[in-house]
Protein backbone atom coordinates (compact mmCIF):
# COMPACT_ATOMS: atom_id res chain seq x y z
CA UNK A 1 0.00 0.00 0.00
CA UNK A 2 0.91 3.40 -0.85
CA UNK A 3 0.08 6.00 2.06
CA UNK A 4 0.39 10.13 2.44
CA UNK A 5 -0.32 11.84 4.77
CA UNK A 6 -1.27 15.14 4.13
CA UNK A 7 -1.14 17.47 7.23
CA UNK A 8 0.88 15.67 9.99
CA UNK A 9 1.27 19.07 12.11
CA UNK A 10 -2.53 18.97 12.72
CA UNK A 11 -1.80 16.06 15.05
CA UNK A 12 0.96 17.55 16.80
CA UNK A 13 4.63 16.39 16.13
CA UNK A 14 5.41 14.70 19.31
CA UNK A 15 2.41 11.95 18.53
CA UNK A 16 3.59 8.56 17.02
CA UNK A 17 2.88 7.56 13.16
CA UNK A 18 5.53 4.53 12.85
CA UNK A 19 2.40 2.28 13.38
CA UNK A 20 1.46 3.02 9.94
CA UNK A 21 4.81 1.46 8.53
CA UNK A 22 3.28 -1.98 8.45
CA UNK A 23 1.11 -1.31 5.34
CA UNK A 24 3.43 0.20 2.75
CA UNK A 25 5.43 3.66 2.11
CA UNK A 26 4.03 6.57 3.39
CA UNK A 27 5.02 9.93 2.40
CA UNK A 28 3.86 12.39 5.16
CA UNK A 29 4.18 16.15 4.64
CA UNK A 30 3.53 18.29 7.48
CA UNK A 31 1.10 20.91 5.62
CA UNK A 32 -0.18 20.79 2.27
CA UNK A 33 -1.91 23.77 0.11
CA UNK A 34 -4.92 22.98 -1.57
CA UNK A 35 -3.15 23.65 -4.84
CA UNK A 36 -0.44 20.88 -3.90
CA UNK A 37 -2.95 18.10 -3.20
CA UNK A 38 -3.40 16.09 -6.55
CA UNK A 39 0.37 16.11 -7.12
CA UNK A 40 0.93 14.67 -3.62
CA UNK A 41 -1.58 11.77 -3.81
CA UNK A 42 -0.99 10.78 -6.98
CA UNK A 43 -0.45 6.89 -7.47
CA UNK A 44 -1.19 6.36 -3.38
CA UNK A 45 -3.92 4.06 -2.31
CA UNK A 46 -4.87 5.86 0.98
CA UNK A 47 -4.50 9.52 2.00
CA UNK A 48 -4.46 10.31 5.88
CA UNK A 49 -5.70 14.25 6.53
CA UNK A 50 -7.03 16.78 8.77
CA UNK A 51 -9.03 19.28 6.91
CA UNK A 52 -7.35 18.76 3.56
CA UNK A 53 -9.96 19.37 0.91
CA UNK A 54 -10.96 15.99 -0.68
CA UNK A 55 -13.05 16.94 -3.46
CA UNK A 56 -13.21 16.21 -7.16
CA UNK A 57 -10.70 19.05 -7.82
CA UNK A 58 -8.04 16.98 -5.67
CA UNK A 59 -9.02 13.05 -5.97
CA UNK A 60 -10.18 13.23 -10.01
CA UNK A 61 -7.73 10.68 -11.88
CA UNK A 62 -5.98 9.74 -8.75
CA UNK A 63 -5.93 5.94 -7.61
CA UNK A 64 -6.87 6.89 -4.03
CA UNK A 65 -9.05 4.22 -2.66
CA UNK A 66 -9.57 4.83 1.33
CA UNK A 67 -9.62 8.60 2.98
CA UNK A 68 -8.91 8.11 6.16
CA UNK A 69 -9.74 11.84 8.87
CA UNK A 70 -7.83 12.62 11.61
CA UNK A 71 -11.05 13.75 12.88
CA UNK A 72 -14.55 13.24 13.29
CA UNK A 73 -16.10 15.88 11.21
CA UNK A 74 -16.24 15.74 7.50
CA UNK A 75 -16.88 18.71 6.16
CA UNK A 76 -13.66 18.84 3.96
CA UNK A 77 -15.11 15.71 1.90
CA UNK A 78 -17.16 15.37 -0.87
CA UNK A 79 -19.42 12.63 -0.15
CA UNK A 80 -20.69 12.62 -2.70
CA UNK A 81 -18.16 12.28 -5.46
CA UNK A 82 -16.41 10.27 -2.98
CA UNK A 83 -19.54 8.04 -3.02
CA UNK A 84 -19.60 7.77 -6.73
CA UNK A 85 -15.60 7.13 -7.19
CA UNK A 86 -16.13 4.69 -5.29
CA UNK A 87 -13.69 5.46 -2.32
CA UNK A 88 -14.21 5.06 0.81
CA UNK A 89 -14.01 7.53 3.72
CA UNK A 90 -13.60 6.26 7.40
CA UNK A 91 -13.40 8.93 10.35
CA UNK A 92 -12.46 8.42 14.08
CA UNK A 93 -14.76 8.94 17.33
CA UNK A 94 -14.56 9.07 20.63
CA UNK A 95 -10.88 9.80 20.91
CA UNK A 96 -10.91 13.14 22.79
CA UNK A 97 -13.98 13.00 25.09
CA UNK A 98 -11.87 13.31 28.19
CA UNK A 99 -9.50 16.05 26.68
CA UNK A 100 -12.59 18.07 25.86
CA UNK A 101 -14.55 17.51 28.79
CA UNK A 102 -11.42 18.62 31.37
CA UNK A 103 -10.81 21.99 28.91
CA UNK A 104 -14.06 22.92 28.86
CA UNK A 105 -14.06 23.03 32.76
CA UNK A 106 -10.68 24.69 32.73
CA UNK A 107 -12.30 27.50 30.59
CA UNK A 108 -15.47 27.41 32.85
CA UNK A 109 -13.35 27.88 36.52
CA UNK A 110 -11.03 30.64 34.49
CA UNK A 111 -14.40 32.88 34.41
CA UNK A 112 -16.53 31.76 36.67
CA UNK A 113 -14.00 31.95 39.82
CA UNK A 114 -12.81 35.27 38.54
CA UNK A 115 -8.97 33.95 37.73
CA UNK A 116 -8.14 36.63 35.71
CA UNK A 117 -8.24 38.89 37.74
CA UNK A 118 -7.09 37.96 41.07
CA UNK A 119 -4.02 36.21 39.10
CA UNK A 120 -3.18 39.78 38.03
CA UNK A 121 -3.99 41.27 41.33
CA UNK A 122 -1.45 39.40 42.64
CA UNK A 123 0.82 39.21 40.01
CA UNK A 124 0.96 42.96 39.85
CA UNK A 125 1.92 43.49 43.56
CA UNK A 126 -1.26 44.83 44.76
CA UNK A 127 -1.76 42.28 47.31
CA UNK A 128 1.62 42.94 48.86
CA UNK A 129 0.68 45.11 51.76
CA UNK A 130 -2.95 45.02 51.37
CA UNK A 131 -5.44 46.00 53.32
CA UNK A 132 -7.14 42.87 54.08
CA UNK A 133 -6.00 39.33 53.35
CA UNK A 134 -8.96 38.76 51.18
CA UNK A 135 -9.77 40.71 47.99
CA UNK A 136 -13.27 41.14 47.35
CA UNK A 137 -13.54 43.86 44.19
CA UNK A 138 -13.84 40.54 42.25
CA UNK A 139 -17.06 38.18 42.98
CA UNK A 140 -18.21 35.13 42.19
CA UNK A 141 -20.94 32.21 43.22
CA UNK A 142 -20.95 28.37 44.06
CA UNK A 143 -21.51 26.58 41.51
CA UNK A 144 -24.25 23.87 43.57
CA UNK A 145 -27.86 24.53 43.03
CA UNK A 146 -26.87 26.90 39.30
CA UNK A 147 -27.99 25.53 36.05
CA UNK A 148 -26.01 24.34 33.39
CA UNK A 149 -27.43 23.91 29.71
CA UNK A 150 -26.02 21.00 27.68
CA UNK A 151 -26.66 21.69 23.71
CA UNK A 152 -26.11 18.11 22.35
CA UNK A 153 -26.06 15.78 24.31
CA UNK A 154 -23.53 13.04 22.00
CA UNK A 155 -20.87 10.96 23.99
CA UNK A 156 -19.17 14.30 24.82
CA UNK A 157 -21.94 16.64 25.79
CA UNK A 158 -22.94 13.18 28.21
CA UNK A 159 -19.54 13.52 29.71
CA UNK A 160 -19.58 17.05 30.36
CA UNK A 161 -23.34 17.15 31.96
CA UNK A 162 -22.20 14.56 34.12
CA UNK A 163 -19.15 16.31 35.56
CA UNK A 164 -21.16 19.57 35.73
CA UNK A 165 -23.86 17.48 37.80
CA UNK A 166 -20.41 16.45 39.98
CA UNK A 167 -20.20 20.14 41.10
CA UNK A 168 -23.73 20.78 41.94
CA UNK A 169 -25.23 21.93 38.70
CA UNK A 170 -28.52 20.83 37.61
CA UNK A 171 -28.17 19.61 34.10
CA UNK A 172 -30.69 20.65 31.26
CA UNK A 173 -30.10 19.94 27.40
CA UNK A 174 -31.26 20.71 24.21
CA UNK A 175 -30.35 18.54 20.94
CA UNK A 176 -31.00 19.17 17.24
CA UNK A 177 -31.32 15.46 16.80
CA UNK A 178 -33.86 13.12 18.38
CA UNK A 179 -30.67 10.73 18.68
CA UNK A 180 -29.13 12.59 21.15
CA UNK A 181 -31.25 11.49 23.85
CA UNK A 182 -29.94 11.39 27.88
CA UNK A 183 -32.88 10.33 30.13
CA UNK A 184 -30.34 11.08 33.02
CA UNK A 185 -31.06 14.51 32.33
CA UNK A 186 -34.35 16.84 31.31
CA UNK A 187 -34.48 17.87 27.78
CA UNK A 188 -35.73 21.12 26.86
CA UNK A 189 -36.80 23.71 23.95
CA UNK A 190 -33.78 25.94 23.00
CA UNK A 191 -35.54 29.15 24.39
CA UNK A 192 -36.23 27.83 27.85
CA UNK A 193 -32.77 26.77 27.97
CA UNK A 194 -31.54 29.81 26.72
CA UNK A 195 -33.40 31.71 29.60
CA UNK A 196 -32.86 29.86 32.61
CA UNK A 197 -29.10 28.90 32.12
CA UNK A 198 -26.60 30.43 34.05
CA UNK A 199 -23.83 28.21 32.07
CA UNK A 200 -24.11 27.20 28.38
CA UNK A 201 -21.86 23.93 26.95
CA UNK A 202 -22.02 24.03 22.91
CA UNK A 203 -21.28 20.50 22.31
CA UNK A 204 -23.45 20.14 18.95
CA UNK A 205 -22.52 19.30 15.76
CA UNK A 206 -22.55 22.00 12.71
CA UNK A 207 -25.34 21.38 10.82
CA UNK A 208 -28.22 23.04 8.85
CA UNK A 209 -30.22 23.30 12.12
CA UNK A 210 -27.33 24.52 14.06
CA UNK A 211 -25.76 26.58 11.87
CA UNK A 212 -25.99 30.76 12.91
CA UNK A 213 -27.98 29.53 15.53
CA UNK A 214 -26.88 31.77 18.46
CA UNK A 215 -27.18 35.35 17.63
CA UNK A 216 -27.70 38.89 19.02
CA UNK A 217 -31.94 37.47 19.65
CA UNK A 218 -30.56 34.20 21.88
CA UNK A 219 -28.00 36.55 23.21
CA UNK A 220 -31.12 38.92 24.38
CA UNK A 221 -33.05 35.55 26.06
CA UNK A 222 -30.10 34.98 28.53
CA UNK A 223 -29.69 35.84 31.88
CA UNK A 224 -26.69 38.45 32.21
CA UNK A 225 -24.28 36.08 34.00
CA UNK A 226 -24.64 33.49 31.79
CA UNK A 227 -21.27 31.81 30.52
CA UNK A 228 -21.60 30.27 27.20
CA UNK A 229 -18.98 27.86 26.40
CA UNK A 230 -18.52 26.41 22.72
CA UNK A 231 -15.79 23.51 22.51
CA UNK A 232 -18.36 22.28 19.50
CA UNK A 233 -18.03 24.54 16.19
CA UNK A 234 -17.29 27.75 15.71
CA UNK A 235 -20.06 28.53 13.08
CA UNK A 236 -22.94 27.70 15.56
CA UNK A 237 -22.51 31.25 16.71
CA UNK A 238 -22.95 34.20 15.53
CA UNK A 239 -19.66 36.30 16.30
CA UNK A 240 -20.06 39.87 15.58
CA UNK A 241 -23.47 39.05 17.94
CA UNK A 242 -21.10 37.29 20.94
CA UNK A 243 -18.82 40.09 20.61
CA UNK A 244 -21.13 42.82 20.62
CA UNK A 245 -22.88 40.64 23.45
CA UNK A 246 -19.92 41.01 25.59
CA UNK A 247 -19.43 44.63 24.90
CA UNK A 248 -22.76 45.59 25.58
CA UNK A 249 -22.93 43.06 29.06
CA UNK A 250 -25.56 40.73 27.79
CA UNK A 251 -24.50 37.69 29.21
CA UNK A 252 -21.73 36.81 31.78
CA UNK A 253 -19.07 35.93 29.70
CA UNK A 254 -18.15 33.43 26.90
CA UNK A 255 -15.02 30.57 26.31
CA UNK A 256 -14.85 29.81 23.03
CA UNK A 257 -12.27 26.96 21.69
CA UNK A 258 -13.47 27.29 17.92
CA UNK A 259 -14.42 29.85 15.82
CA UNK A 260 -15.86 30.07 12.46
CA UNK A 261 -12.37 31.23 10.67
CA UNK A 262 -8.92 29.16 11.94
CA UNK A 263 -6.53 30.43 12.49
CA UNK A 264 -7.85 33.69 13.49
CA UNK A 265 -7.85 36.54 10.91
CA UNK A 266 -6.76 39.86 11.63
CA UNK A 267 -9.76 41.29 10.95
CA UNK A 268 -11.95 39.12 13.21
CA UNK A 269 -14.67 40.91 15.58
CA UNK A 270 -12.57 38.64 18.69
CA UNK A 271 -9.61 40.90 18.17
CA UNK A 272 -11.98 43.78 19.90
CA UNK A 273 -12.23 41.95 23.08
CA UNK A 274 -9.46 39.31 23.71
CA UNK A 275 -8.37 41.99 26.61
CA UNK A 276 -11.45 41.39 28.45
CA UNK A 277 -11.75 39.10 31.38
CA UNK A 278 -14.75 37.65 31.23
CA UNK A 279 -13.72 36.39 27.39
CA UNK A 280 -11.16 33.52 26.56
CA UNK A 281 -10.09 32.49 23.25
CA UNK A 282 -8.26 29.23 23.27
CA UNK A 283 -6.72 27.72 19.75
CA UNK A 284 -8.69 24.96 19.02
CA UNK A 285 -6.69 22.68 21.69
CA UNK A 286 -9.91 21.20 23.64
CA UNK A 287 -9.19 17.95 22.05
CA UNK A 288 -5.57 17.89 21.81
CA UNK A 289 -4.62 16.39 24.96
CA UNK A 290 -1.33 13.81 24.30
CA UNK A 291 -3.33 10.87 24.60
CA UNK A 292 -6.24 11.82 22.86
CA UNK A 293 -3.88 12.61 19.93
CA UNK A 294 -2.20 9.39 20.28
CA UNK A 295 -5.83 7.59 20.39
CA UNK A 296 -6.69 9.50 17.38
CA UNK A 297 -3.88 8.19 15.00
CA UNK A 298 -4.13 4.56 17.11
CA UNK A 299 -7.87 4.33 15.63
CA UNK A 300 -6.65 5.36 12.39
CA UNK A 301 -4.40 2.28 11.95
CA UNK A 302 -7.89 0.14 13.23
CA UNK A 303 -9.50 1.96 10.41
CA UNK A 304 -7.25 1.05 7.79
CA UNK A 305 -6.75 -2.87 8.92
CA UNK A 306 -10.56 -3.22 8.85
CA UNK A 307 -10.85 -1.82 5.54
CA UNK A 308 -7.99 -3.75 4.25
CA UNK A 309 -9.53 -7.07 5.92
CA UNK A 310 -12.80 -6.29 3.97
CA UNK A 311 -14.70 -5.19 7.44
CA UNK A 312 -16.66 -1.82 8.03
CA UNK A 313 -15.29 0.45 10.62
CA UNK A 314 -16.22 3.95 10.98
CA UNK A 315 -17.11 4.17 7.31
CA UNK A 316 -19.04 7.59 6.83
CA UNK A 317 -18.91 7.42 2.82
Amino acid sequence: MKIVFLDRSSVGLDVDISIYEKFGTIKVYDYSEPHDIKQRIFGSDIVITNKAPMDESTLSGTSVRLICLTATGADNVDHDFCRKSGITVCNVKGYSTNSVVQHTFALLFMIWERMTEFIEHTRNGRYVGDTDYSHYAYTFREMTGKTFGVMGMGAIGSAVAKVAETFGFNVIYWSSSDMDRNTAYRRVGLEELLRTCDVISINSPLNEQTRGLLGIHEFEIMKPETVVINTGRGAIIVEEDIVQAIENGMIGGAALDVITKEPMTSDSPFTRILDRPNFILTPHVAWAAVESRQRCLDEVCLNIESWIEGRIRNVIV
